[in-house]
């Protein structure tokens, strides 16, 4: 630039443009295979008397899924499932943790629709979070005692700012895992996200607990 110099100017919208198609076209792609090789299949197992749910998740009030399909209705007849990142049927959240630069007071927006907490509000998954957040804060102001039960969550940073909101909430954590392995990864996690000083309250204040998950 000008043309023929051999100097090029990259236009950045452009390139940023073309990668945010290229997520969406993901984001399609993904809810196909989603929907052809892991609900189609939940049907077919259900109605064969195939498939059958486990005990441990069956007295739950209510569901936060970080999924996008409805595992939790198919499988467990329950209606009060909070997709937070979205649905097969509807627009999904896929996109990058935030980073140390989201806390500044100028934050630069240049790759802000790659970023999880942008996409939650702008699709508006998370209203129905927000509203169960809400719920959940009375329930620990009041009589009733709050249970969180996680399952098939890997407690990885990608998810830090909702995993930390809602492990705020309950008198009890139970983690549910399916090997001594899980335990090693989900303690990392943790460790991760919280600092060992951190992590030792979470286990003191909030009786953290790692169960067996039961088949």
């Amino acid at each position: 630039y000008p043309k023929g110099s051999g100097i090029w100017i990259i236009n950045k919208e452009a390139v940023i443009g073309e990668l945010y198609h290229a997520l969406e076209e993901l984001s399609f792609l993904l809810k196909e295979y989603l929907r052809i090789f892991v609900e189609q299949p939940l049907d077919i197992l259900l109605r064969e008397k195939l498939l059958h749910a486990n005990p441990q998740l069956q007295n739950e009030n209510r569901i936060i899924s970080f999924n996008y399909t409805s595992v939790p209705e198919i499988v467990y007849g329950v209606q009060n499932v909070i997709h937070i990142h979205g649905t097969l049927s509807d627009k999904i959240v896929l996109g990058v943790n935030p980073n140390k630069d989201d806390d500044l007071q100028t934050v630069n927006t240049t790759f802000l629709q790659f970023k999880k907490y942008y996409q939650r509000v702008y699709f508006g998954t998370d209203i129905g979070y927000l509203r169960f957040m809400e719920h959940a804060e009375k329930t620990k102001r009041g009589a009733g005692d709050y249970i969180l039960t996680v399952v098939g969550h890997s407690l990885d940073v990608t998810d830090r700012d909702i995993i930390m909101e809602i492990f705020s909430l309950p008198n009890e954590i139970h983690i549910l895992y399916h090997d001594e392995k899980a335990i090693g990864r989900y303690i990392k996690n943790l460790v991760t996200i919280y600092g060992k000083e951190g992590f030792d309250r979470l286990r003191s204040e909030r009786k953290l607990r790692f169960m067996p998950l039961t088949t």
